[in-house]
């Protein structure tokens, strides 16, 4: 598989960047994903992640109380919203997490700022994730 790790721009600002990832040739990202699969039977809970991903980006940044913690092994900084209906792509970040972490500090790297990664966001999966 392949990964591509894609900010949303609307989302970030100067407080935390906010990434989502695209799969293989997909255009869309799981979290546009997610939006069109949940948006008219969970419109208020839409409005309400993405208020508090524009609040982390732009104004507190991501604080340890915003997110329930340790959803994956331990050191692979996977963390959730807590909503129960992600525990599929929960998974699916944890492997990602372990390849974002085999390639960072070579092929990615954090800005100046820390804000940001930067270098090549296309992950291939090597070892069939």
């Amino acid at each position: 598989m392949k990964y591509k790790l894609k900010k949303i721009r609307h989302l970030s600002g100067n407080k935390a960047t906010i990434y989502s990832v695209s799969i293989d040739d997909n255009d869309k990202t799981l979290y546009e994903l997610f939006l069109a699969e949940n948006y008219s039977s969970h419109l208020s809970e839409i409005i309400f992640i993405n208020k508090r991903l524009e609040v982390i980006g732009k104004k507190t940044g991501a604080r340890d109380g915003f997110f329930k913690l340790y959803e994956g092994s331990y050191g692979d900084c996977v963390c959730a919203l807590d909503d129960k209906k992600l525990t599929q792509e929960n998974y699916l970040l944890r492997d990602l997490s372990k390849l974002i972490d085999e390639k960072l500090n070579n092929e990615i790297y954090f800005s100046l700022d820390g804000l940001e990664f930067e270098g090549n966001l296309e992950l291939e999966d090597d070892n069939n994730l």
